[in-house]
């Protein structure tokens, strides 16, 4: 048997990667094949890509400690400040659809950390969103647990009206998941 990633080789460009990249039919080999490319000595701004790539292959498997991982990754192969908070943004996601929630919250902060003051209030309604959507989405499909954890832990993020909001939706969660005594609390705090 022939190794399909023989030809791999140290400072590759981008272009070449792509090309090969391209040649593989399944994202398993094309996730195979960058983990190889990943470990040859490459220009830092083509492993950030490289780790872009493969942690949005693994998202799209749900192998979101993976792709959690490998964003982790690009973050450190940059120095740019608008590349670090567009990553940190995309890493907090992953952690959300993990539910590591405090992992989230600290690629959030560094997000903030890494943002201008213009665009700090833009990111801080984006995270919100981010656990909004992301809640409104588990919840349509079934997974209500998770969609209760993520609601629950957004409460922190919103103002009076999302909040209220965001309770009722809690209150038909938990009759859902048959969690009575949350359901009639959140009741009261809505009231």
């Amino acid at each position: 048997m022939t190794d399909r990633f023989a030809d791999l080789r140290d400072n590759m460009n981008e272009a070449e990667i792509m090309k090969k990249f391209s040649s593989f039919m399944s994202d398993e080999l094309r996730a195979e094949f960058i983990e190889n490319c990943l470990k040859k000595k490459l220009d830092s701004s083509v492993k950030k890509n490289l780790h872009v790539k493969v942690a949005d292959i693994y998202e799209k498997k749900r192998w979101y400690t993976n792709a959690a991982s490998h964003m982790a990754a690009a973050i450190s192969c940059t120095e740019i400040y608008r590349e670090k908070m567009e990553l940190y943004l995309k890493l907090g996601l992953l952690n959300i659809k993990d539910n590591k929630h405090i992992m989230a919250r600290d690629s959030f902060k560094s997000a903030m950390d890494y943002a201008g003051s213009e665009d700090r209030k833009k990111i801080g309604i984006d995270i919100k969103n981010l656990y909004l959507n992301e809640a409104s989405s588990l919840d349509a499909n079934g997974k209500w647990t998770k969609a209760a954890s993520i609601y629950e832990y957004s409460l922190d993020l919103l103002n009076d009206a999302e909040k209220k909001t965001v309770k009722q939706k809690l209150v038909v969660l938990y009759e859902k998941l048959g969690r009575i005594k949350d359901s009639m609390r959140m009741k009261k705090e809505i009231i």
